[in-house]
């Protein structure tokens, strides 16, 4: 329903948005020179992430930040956190709903 598919497109964009935000290789996807009002709704939405990531538990926040965030794959991160494959996509799985939740609660989807 319309839930599933906001759910659906939030992480479609939120993963746009990592991307952008912490690859290296974002000079070749963004324009040349982002304007003014762009760059600073660029550091809003930052910061909303940011402290959207800062209210996750720990358990949820490590494999989100090293899954989507790092582009580290899920066995990378189960070895690195001591935990199996699955748990890594249950708490990436979790954290993204969560993100979602947070911040679609005060219209700030990034």
């Amino acid at each position: 329903t319309e839930l599933i598919v906001r759910k659906r497109r939030f992480r479609r964009h939120l993963r746009g948005f990592l991307n952008l935000v912490f690859r290296d290789n974002t000079t070749a996807l963004a324009p040349a020179s982002p304007t003014p009002l762009e760059e600073l709704e660029r550091r809003q939405q930052c910061a909303l992430l940011y402290a959207a990531l800062d209210r996750l538990p720990e358990k949820y926040r490590t494999p989100v930040i090293m899954f989507d965030i790092d582009g580290r794959s899920a066995s990378e991160v189960a070895t690195l956190l001591g935990i199996k494959p699955n748990a890594v996509w249950v708490r990436v799985h979790r954290a993204r709903a969560r993100l979602f939740d947070d911040l679609s609660a005060g219209g700030n989807i990034p």
